[in-house]
């Protein structure tokens, strides 16, 4: 991204204009080189990073065919790369603004899903641009520990989104060059290891190439972390106006810019590969439809001189320079248009859609360039999770039968220190993720949930028939709702509905209002039950209708299946209230009775 997105494209437009006006037309038509054409491995990443521009960019109705189109390439695999906005280069915030181009998350769920049904993978790539123009790479946030904090929030809502969506990628920055300096490799490897506790696919990083004044992938000290180097890959390989494949080859081993200076940039990847024992990945290249964008930054460029040729050698010259090389993995080209009829012979940006470069890159990456149009266009995303590829959900279990014969209740070794994201109980044998252990720590925590009893899974949920993340706890069963607003999206299971399911007599008779409500006792015509006395305190106080639900009976005797004692019980939709006399003046003289191990079956 070398190049902020609204001032790209303002520059597209005007030049473009231009063209149409005092320039000839240019045919799609070209020589193709006389080597012979090779394919590139089928280990590659074989790529693009799909990008637009306005409100909404990952329109639903657009999407499906762009990505069909992509996938008749050869591609394998799709990054998609929302934007957030600072408002200056010290701020220390950053977020959403749809009408400068932030897609909403309902578009990215739609684009990723579609993505998956065509059989690609999908890099989830967020990144931020300032809104006075300042290049990412400039920013100087006046709070560095505030910016990271905030920073961290911003991929940590992209990464939840991933997990949910089982996307196979994630970039956990872009071109930042200043924020990537030495000084700050441990707030990095903090983010990195979050990041992995909190969704399970390959990280990697989006540096910006560079000189040796401004070389962020050489400066980076964290590529250990992750699990490959990615690269913004806009090295200058020629000064010429149009020039030959063959120079442009030469150009990424023996390059001579204005002053002198020769580069082997072959070489200086490779020996940050060779330094990290890592592969590298081009996560973002492209060149421009213009006579000598393959001189980048070293030239004025000319930008008005339409050459869908030169962008097209340059393409292929890459391929030549760098399909040999072992350990080098794979190519995000920048960048594929979010509709079908995007591009074009008249295009002078690094838009590849509809051009020569595009039916090279076909070529190269052995596609048929034959799209098979979609069935119809995806629909919104409905208020369910989707579920990762090639997983199947376990159906919705009887009560007392969730753990029967489910692996996800098996104890697990513990996968070593706790974080601030990850936390292993070692009295049952389970560990507490991100979002879930965010929910039980911040509402109640072991006395109001119990220890974990299974790992995370996928099951279908008996109220609504919709696949759930789910995990069990001693006392009840959460459930990512991504449907739900954000901070409401742990919902707690009806365990307390399940367990009363056909009691309709004695205490779980309804009863009729007692009338006006008091301080120590109120009546819910919803269920037609009295909630009072201590067990009211105790709704109220922790959580009310949100934590335990409506009650379902009146307060009664009942022995208690774990200890075999007589207690005063009282049913919720969500919980069983127990009143301890013995505890009585303390937090534990109302206790939540054990509905996650009865639903279980693990009493």
């Amino acid at each position: 991204m070398h190049r902020s997105p609204a001032r790209a494209h303002h520059l597209v437009l005007m030049v473009t204009l231009l063209t149409l006006l005092v320039a000839p037309l240019a045919g799609l038509s070209g020589a193709q080189p006389a080597h012979a054409q090779a394919t590139v491995p089928s280990t590659w990443t074989k790529g693009f990073v799909m990008i637009g521009y306005g409100p909404d960019p990952y329109k639903i109705t657009n999407v499906p065919a762009a990505l069909a189109a992509l996938k008749a390439t050869g591609a394998n695999t799709v990054a998609l790369a929302p934007i957030w906005f600072m408002d200056n280069g010290t701020s220390t915030t950053m977020g959403p603004k749809p009408e400068s181009g932030t897609p909403s998350d309902e578009s990215t769920v739609a684009a990723i899903r579609e993505a998956h049904r065509l059989g690609l993978r999908v890099m989830m790539r967020p990144y931020i641009d300032v809104s006075d123009g300042t290049w990412r790479a400039d920013i100087a946030p006046r709070d560095v520990n505030a910016w990271f904090a905030n920073y961290t929030a911003f991929i940590n809502h992209f990464l939840d989104m991933s997990r949910a969506e089982g996307v196979e990628e994630f970039t956990v920055g872009v071109e930042l060059i200043n924020m990537t300096d030495p000084q700050y490799d441990g707030k990095w490897r903090a983010l990195i290891a979050q990041s992995r506790a909190r969704y399970p696919g390959q990280l990697t990083y989006s540096a910006n190439w560079g000189k040796h004044t401004r070389n962020e992938y050489q400066q980076i000290g964290f590529w250990d972390a992750l699990d490959y180097i990615g690269l913004s890959a806009y090295f200058p390989i020629s000064l010429k106006d149009n020039p030959s494949t063959e120079e442009m080859v030469r150009g990424w081993s023996n390059y001579t810019d204005q002053v002198g200076q020769t580069y082997n940039w072959i070489s200086e990847i490779k020996e940050t590969a060779d330094k990290y024992h890592k592969p590298v990945v081009f996560t973002e290249i492209g060149f421009g439809s213009y006579s000598n964008s393959p001189g980048r930054w070293d030239v004025t460029q000319h930008v008005g001189t339409l050459s869908l040729e030169a962008q097209q050698r340059a393409v292929d010259a890459t391929f030549q320079a760098f399909v040999g090389q072992p350990w080098f993995h794979g190519i995000y080209w920048w960048h594929w248009e979010p509709y079908a009829g995007g591009g074009g012979a008249n295009d002078l940006s690094d838009t590849l859609n509809n051009k020569p470069a595009e039916a090279t890159i076909t070529r190269w990456f052995g596609g048929s360039g034959q799209p098979q149009p979609p069935p119809q266009a995806t629909p919104p995303p409905q208020p369910q999770p989707g579920l990762p590829p090639g997983v199947t959900p376990r159906p919705a279990p009887a009560p007392g039968q969730a753990g029967v014969n489910n692996p996800a209740f098996n104890g697990v070794p513990s996968p070593g220190p706790d974080t601030a994201t990850a936390v292993y109980f070692a009295p049952t044998g389970h560990t507490l993720h991100a979002g879930f252990l965010d929910y039980w720590k911040s509402h109640g925590g072991l006395a109001m949930f119990g220890y974990p009893i299974s790992e995370e899974y996928w099951e279908i949920n008996a109220t609504d028939g919709k696949p759930y993340l789910v995990q069990y706890f001693e006392r009840q069963r959460f459930e990512y709702h991504p449907e739900a607003p954000a901070g409401s999206q742990v919902l707690l299971g009806l365990l307390g509905v399940a367990l009363v399911n056909g009691r309709t007599t004695g205490p779980f008779a309804q009863v009729p209002s007692p009338g006006a409500n008091t301080a120590t006792r109120v009546f819910f015509a919803q269920t037609g039950h009295t909630l009072s006395d201590r067990f009211l305190s105790y709704w109220q106080q922790y959580g009310g209708l949100a934590m335990f639900g409506y009650p379902l009976s009146e307060p009664f005797q009942e022995v208690s299946a774990t200890d075999g004692k007589t207690y005063t019980v009282q049913y919720f939709e969500r919980a069983r209230f127990e009143y301890h006399p013995e505890n009585s003046g303390s937090f534990y003289e109302v206790l939540l009775g054990f509905l996650g191990r009865w639903y279980a079956g693990k009493q």
